[in-house]
């Protein structure tokens, strides 16, 4: 969307999402990261960090901001690995789409007969007098924040921790100074931007940028990943150095556009990240290096899995 209806809807869902009610949402992450280390360590090494811990965190904490069910996971979390994937038939991606779609129009109506207090709720009492806001509208907002919600800082998570026990030195600064937890993961979104295709856009009239011309109706891919390597913007942009001072990265995109719910994936990463390395201070990688099968494949870039042990 653009403005101004753009605006009208993000204006609407920013409350929502702002530091400070992150900050209130801490305690119910640390909770949940904490019952999912204990569920780690009585099962004993190894254990797959994916399942076991980077998939469930985001997924369960954005379902409850939102209202969705969480025993519906398996639904949401097969559909939308569906939708990501790069080698996906064009009927197994128009199938996964309906379904879900169908799946958040079904919870939109079920809302409207017993209204709660998480997001879709509040936006079905809030906007009662909104004859903008139809099922469909709000189906779609519901399905956009569930997608982005789990699988994002997901990916974030397994994929930053696969990047951590690769640089020890790192690792061992960050279990030594709990306060480098900030820094680090501004550090682990630059120097990894797990959207990896850059996103497409349209240039709507002539610009001249970097000294060379970008006509109207030409089509323009802005590299996420490629501006956070930017040596001009950082020394040794190939170097993860979490001590490196917060940087302007667009891991979280730039502009009206940018990540609504960024301080809720921050919030995610510091609690799981501090406690998982504080739970397990000998963990490490069950396999090779190279071993572990990397989303080649997938528009958001992470680990299919990470099998680890302590």
């Amino acid at each position: 969307m653009d403005p101004p209806e753009h605006t009208r809807y993000r204006r609407m869902l920013t409350r929502y999402f702002t530091v400070r009610r992150m900050r209130e949402l801490a305690p119910r992450i640390e909770q949940v990261v904490s019952e999912h280390l204990d569920a780690m360590e009585r099962g004993g090494p190894p254990a797959d960090l994916v399942p076991a811990f980077a998939r469930p965190i985001p997924s369960l904490v954005i379902c409850e901001l939102l209202g969705v069910p969480y025993e519906d996971k398996t639904t949401f979390q097969r559909c939308t690995s569906t939708l990501l994937r790069l080698d996906a038939s064009e009927e197994a991606i128009a199938a996964a789409r309906d379904e879900l779609w169908q799946y958040m129009l079904d919870l939109v109506a079920a809302k409207r007969q017993h209204p709660d207090d998480a997001l879709l709720g509040s936006l079905i009492q809030t906007g009662a007098a909104d004859a903008a806001l139809t099922d469909e509208r709000l189906a779609g907002i519901g399905q956009l924040l569930l997608a982005a919600g789990h699988e994002t800082t997901a990916n974030m998570l397994a994929l930053g921790t696969y990047a951590l026990l690769g640089h020890p030195d790192q690792l061992c600064a960050l279990r030594q100074e709990a306060d480098l937890v900030d820094t680090a993961v501004e550090e682990l979104l630059r120097y990894l931007t797990i959207v990896q295709f850059g996103t497409v856009r349209v240039a709507r009239e002539d610009v001249e940028f970097a000294g060379r011309c970008i006509r109207a109706g030409d089509t323009v891919v802005a590299s996420l990943a490629a501006a956070d390597r930017d040596p001009v913007q950082f020394p040794e942009p190939d170097e993860l150095d979490l001590a490196r001072p917060a940087s302007q990265h667009v891991a979280f995109g730039h502009g009206i556009h940018q990540c609504l719910g960024q301080q809720l994936a921050r919030v995610e990463m510091k609690v799981a990240y501090s406690a998982l390395f504080r739970r397990f201070p000998a963990l490490r990688l069950a396999v090779r290096s190279d071993e572990v099968p990397m989303r080649d494949d997938m528009f958001i870039y992470g680990v299919h899995r990470l099998p680890v042990t302590w």
